[in-house]
Formats: structure tokens, sequence, C-alpha cells
């Protein structure tokens, strides 16, 4: 049976408040989450042979954390090479953020 990957709304609040409350937060520039639209997951997930999507923490030029995103084949391994898709480029909050709710508060 495959992993669904889902989580309650009660344990996500509980994982994104410890991070909130962590030193690695305020060292970070307080980025509480990176966006990426539809497009750019679907641009990386839909190449041929892909099974998934593997996220690896990254530094942006200001030196604070982002992610870059990649696929990944049913072995497990990164789908890269210079004809092949990634994603960057996500819009951090702060600045593009949502409304208040229990993943961000």
């Amino acid at each position: 049976m495959a992993d669904t990957h889902e989580i309650s709304l009660p344990e996500a609040k509980i994982m994104t408040t410890a991070y909130r409350n962590s030193a690695f937060f305020t060292e970070n520039g307080n980025r509480r989450a990176i966006a990426f639209n539809k497009e750019a997951i679907l641009r990386v997930v839909e190449q041929q042979g892909s099974n998934g999507l593997r996220c690896y923490f990254a530094l942006d030029k200001d030196n604070l954390i982002t992610l870059v995103l990649a696929a990944y084949d049913p072995d497990g391994n990164d789908i890269v090479g210079a004809d092949k898709q990634l994603a960057e480029w996500g819009r951090p909050c702060p600045v593009f953020c949502s409304i208040d709710n229990d993943l961000n508060i």
C-alpha cells in the first residue's frame, strides 16, 4: 500500500508551531512557507518516468531557506539533467502569505 502522506490539521498545527518556535525559524528570516504554483509543480512531476516529488532545502541569494523541487523515478532516483525540469523561485512567506489559519499562527 502506498503512503498517502496525509496528515490531520491538529498534527500539522503542532509541527508548524514547533518550527515557528525554533531557533531555526528566527535564524532564517522568519520564513513560514514557500508557495509554488500548480503549473510549476505539474511541470516537474509530469515528466516521463516521474513517481513523485522531492523537495530539497536550499539557500537563496539572500542566504534564506527555500526549496528546490525535483521529480524522482520509481527507484527513488532524482530525474535531473540538462533537459529535465526542476523548480525553485517559490514565493516566500513572509511577503506572499495566507490569511491567518491553524498552520501559520
